[in-house]
């Protein structure tokens, strides 16, 4: 796959992954931090897009919001059940209550592993395992075995780590929603994303003729085209800033 140009002949809307797209991994999901520049680009790119960008993420928005204070940036969080719109507005596209039984089975599962990070965002849970990568086969077997028989929930896995969430919301579903609204609205979309869980979302840009970009080695994807890494991203939106500011 090719490194993706950087001018169009069209508005574009800009969709961004965060954890492995913007911003490395850390063994404690808590630690990430994006630094001033990253920010600064991302508030040029909004501006430069007329608020035509976003955020779209496993993470609550709340803990977007608290990553990239002062920025506050539309986002589809948790894979698509949180919405929030550029004007402010924030929905839950879909609101089931996570099954207690499994949300204590997962809070022992922690306590028998603390090496795992349970991240406990309400209407998700994850089990992240990257300060123990050799409890993997233990973690899948344990999260399947937990969601068996399970109609309205399902388990998704990503770069160690695995989070059970609704049926029915993806990201695909995310940037569809900010798609059908205002500053979004007949631009060609664009999807930079890293993971399994941003599939979805190339999925739908592929289908809209957008611009689909993994980041990263990984070579089973959907997208068309790649970026080697955070810092690849990183440099490559600071050159559209760049780009579009002249």
């Amino acid at each position: 796959m090719q490194t993706p140009a950087l001018d169009f002949n069209q508005p574009i809307a800009l969709f961004l992954d965060v954890d492995g797209t913007l911003l490395e991994f850390c063994n404690n999901p808590d630690d990430v931090y994006p630094g001033v520049e990253l920010n600064l680009i991302l508030k040029s790119l909004s501006s430069l897009l007329k608020g035509a960008l976003a955020l779209v993420t496993g993470r609550r928005v709340l803990e977007i919001d608290r990553i990239f204070h002062p920025l506050q940036l539309p986002v589809g969080g948790q894979h698509g059940l949180e919405h929030r719109d550029a004007e402010g507005n924030f929905k839950l596209v879909k609101s089931l209550k996570f099954p207690e039984n499994i949300r204590s089975q997962i809070q022992c599962f922690g306590e028998i592993y603390p090496e795992c990070a349970i991240e406990d965002k309400s209407l998700t849970m994850a089990i992240h395992y990257r300060r123990a990568p050799k409890l993997e086969e233990k973690v899948l077997k344990f999260v399947n075995k937990l969601i068996e028989g399970e109609k309205h929930f399902h388990a998704i896995s990503g770069n160690m780590v695995i989070e059970i969430k609704p049926l029915g919301v993806d990201k695909g579903q995310s940037i569809a929603l900010f798609m059908e609204n205002e500053p979004f609205v007949d631009k060609l979309p664009i999807f930079i994303g890293d993971d399994v869980t941003d599939e979805d979302g190339f999925r739908y840009i592929n289908a809209n003729n957008g611009i689909s970009i993994k980041v990263g080695t990984r070579t089973s994807s959907l997208a068309r085209y790649n970026l080697n890494n955070v810092n690849a991203v990183h440099d490559w939106l600071g050159s559209l800033c760049t780009e579009m500011g002249n």
